[in-house]
């Protein structure tokens, strides 16, 4: 986070938490956010993305 954001300290799982909002979102048949062990996530799904209100 300190090299995206240029935050030093902080609630390291605020990523995570945005991650699983935006799952929760999307449509739960394809989940296009992988992730990526030792990594962080990567997008799969440009093009095939439905979000629901």
């Amino acid at each position: 986070m300190a090299q995206v954001w240029g935050l030093s300290g902080g609630n390291v799982q605020a990523v995570d938490v945005h991650i699983r909002k935006i799952r929760g979102r999307l449509e739960p048949v394809l989940t296009p956010i992988a992730t990526v062990r030792g990594v962080g996530y990567r997008f799969d799904g440009a093009g095939q993305v439905f979000i629901a209100d």
